[in-house]
């Protein structure tokens, strides 16, 4: 997958639970989702395309950004990247449970 347009980042203890929630969020939002795992996730803001992949044996979500237009810098992306991902990593099972019902 390679390091893409601004390095690569990893999100641990990403179960499938978790990434099963996190793909019907984003379609919910209006972001185009194709592929499974690896998954192509447009944005449609710009041209921001993010891809992801999950790491079973290690519960870990790799993310890249595929393509960007030059009015996206890397740290603005990743600044509303982060503190998404840490959060649902940071979630318990018992949490998650409320958001699936």
């Amino acid at each position: 997958m390679g390091e893409g347009k601004c390095g690569v980042r990893n999100y641990a203890n990403i179960t499938k639970e978790k990434v099963t929630l996190m793909l019907t969020e984003l379609k919910e939002q209006g972001f185009t989702v194709k592929g499974s795992n690896p998954w192509s996730i447009n944005t449609n803001k710009f041209g921001v395309v993010l891809q992801g992949t999950w790491i079973e044996p290690s519960s870990t979500l790799r993310v890249i950004v595929s393509d960007k237009s030059f009015l996206a810098p890397c740290g603005t992306i990743w600044n509303t990247i982060d503190p998404l991902l840490n959060g649902l990593s940071n979630t318990s099972k018992d949490d998650l449970s409320q958001h699936v019902d």
